[in-house]
């Protein structure tokens, strides 16, 4: 069985706990973990916001996606007149479908009936070739960021330490994508930056220790 990979997260232990629920139900393995992070930027205040992560191993991914979305099957009768995604065009509510991990499962399945309402033809086929082409869309890495490329070399100089860590994330940093796949986080610029700035950070790094720590030491 592969590494367990960041699969979804959660505001609250008990909506987490729901999820869980279902996995344990059909037999898939998972582990839980959470984080927290201060929102004094955003609230003026400092309060400490907890998120709640649920990892399955990547060759769960599609099970566990369709297993999601059919607790969360709904009718027209459940959504509400005034429900944000009633004001949504059909342009708009597509590309909800297109782009569904970004958005909570009963909205998505909310989306659907309302295209079916409209009447379009919402088929099985036209969903996997719209998760295809997400899919390939998020694969592709973002623009090269030659301002965290400067700052990784600056920090050759200033503080090695970093260096290191920038250096080895950009080289080696990865994303999980919903289907379960494993890609590159940064393009191929960047992660060629980031062997430099590692070597850099490692070369200054044994630098310090020989000529500066061990004759202290001797």
């Amino acid at each position: 069985m592969s590494s367990f990979q960041n699969y979804r997260s959660f505001e609250d232990e008990a909506s987490m706990q729901e999820f869980c629920d279902v996995l344990e139900k059909h037999a898939i393995p998972y582990q839980t973990s959470h984080s927290s992070m201060y929102l004094n930027e955003v609230y003026g205040a400092n309060m400490l916001e907890y998120r709640y992560h649920v990892s399955i191993p990547p060759e769960y991914f599609s099970q566990t996606n369709l297993l999601w979305e059919s607790k969360h099957r709904l009718t027209l009768q459940d959504i509400p007149p005034d429900h944000y995604l009633q004001e949504f065009t059909i342009g708009e509510l597509w590309n909800l479908l297109r782009k569904k991990d970004e958005w909570a499962p009963e909205d998505a399945a909310m989306a659907k009936l309302l295209l079916a309402k409209r009447e379009e033809h919402v088929s099985e086929d036209r969903l996997r070739n719209l998760e295809q082409e997400r899919i390939e869309e998020l694969k592709i890495p973002g623009s090269t960021n030659y301002t965290g490329i400067v700052l990784g070399y600056l920090m050759c100089v200033l503080f090695f330490p970093g260096a290191i860590i920038c250096g080895y994330l950009m080289r080696s940093r990865k994303k999980t994508l919903p289907n379960g796949e494993t890609v590159y986080l940064f393009n191929k610029t960047e992660r060629e930056h980031g062997i430099v700035v590692l070597a850099l950070g490692t070369g200054v790094m044994a630098f310090i220790v020989y000529y500066k720590l061990l004759p202290l030491l001797l």
